[in-house]
C-alpha cells in the first residue's frame, strides 16, 4: 500500500459564531488543534493543504499550504472545490479544523478500499441513522463533476453532491474497529463543547 498521492486537506474557514472566535485557533491541553492535525495527517499525506479565506498564523499552520476558495461562501464544497482544482492533487483526506480526532489506521484501511476500487470519487462513512459523515472522509478528483454541479445550486451542500455521486458509504460495522463511539467524526461547535472534551 502507498500513500504518496494522498493529500491531506484541513478546512478552516467557517464562521465559527457559536465558538465565538475563529476554530483555527482552538487548543486542547494546550496545544493547537491545528498544529496536531498538521503533524498527523504528515504522517500518511505527501502534502497538505489548509484552506481558508482567513488570515492564520504561520506558526500554526507550519509544513502545510493555506488556499483560498476559489467560490467562496458555499461551506465544505468550495474548500473541497478548491483543493481538488490544484495541480497534482488526485486523493485527498478531508478534516475539518474542529475535529479533535484523526485516526492513521481508518485513513489507512480507507485508501487500501480506494487503490482497490479508484473508480469511486468520494468513500464516507453513513451513521447507524443514515446520516453522512462527509468528513475524515475520502475524495478523488472524480468527485470534482459533482461538486461543481452542486456548488451553483441555491440548495449547495456536500452531503447532497456525495448521494449524487457513486460513492461508497461505510457502514457501522465497518467503522467500529477504529471509533465505537463514532467520536472519529465529532466536531467542537462551542466553547463548552472543548471544555467537556478536555474534562
Amino acid at each position: 500500500m502507498t500513500t504518496k498521492t494522498l493529500t491531506g486537506v484541513i478546512l478552516a474557514g467557517g464562521k465559527s459564531s457559536r465558538m465565538g472566535f475563529d476554530k483555527f485557533l482552538l487548543r486542547l491541553g494546550g496545544v493547537s488543534l491545528l498544529r496536531s492535525q498538521i503533524r498527523q495527517l504528515k504522517t500518511v499525506c505527501n502534502e497538505i493543504f489548509v484552506v481558508s479565506d482567513h488570515e492564520i498564523p504561520s506558526n500554526l499552520t507550519r509544513g502545510a499550504t493555506v488556499i483560498p476558495d476559489i467560490i467562496s461562501g458555499k461551506g465544505p464544497l468550495s474548500g473541497l472545490h478548491a483543493t481538488l482544482s490544484q495541480n497534482g492533487v488526485e486523493t485527498v483526506w478531508l478534516v475539518s479544523c474542529d475535529m479533535p480526532k484523526i485516526s492513521i489506521p481508518f485513513i489507512e484501511y480507507t485508501l487500501d478500499i480506494h487503490n482497490k476500487n479508484r473508480e469511486i470519487p468520494a468513500i464516507v462513512a453513513q451513521n447507524p441513522e443514515g446520516f453522512i459523515e462527509p468528513f475524515n472522509a475520502l475524495y478523488t478528483t472524480a468527485f470534482l463533476p459533482f461538486i461543481t454541479q452542486h456548488i451553483t445550486s441555491e440548495k449547495s451542500a456536500l452531503h447532497r453532491a456525495i448521494r449524487s455521486a457513486p460513492s461508497l458509504l461505510l457502514s457501522s460495522k465497518d467503522v467500529h474497529p477504529f471509533s465505537p463511539d463514532w467520536s472519529l467524526f465529532a466536531s467542537l461547535n462551542t466553547q463548552e463543547d472543548v471544555e467537556n472534551y478536555t474534562l
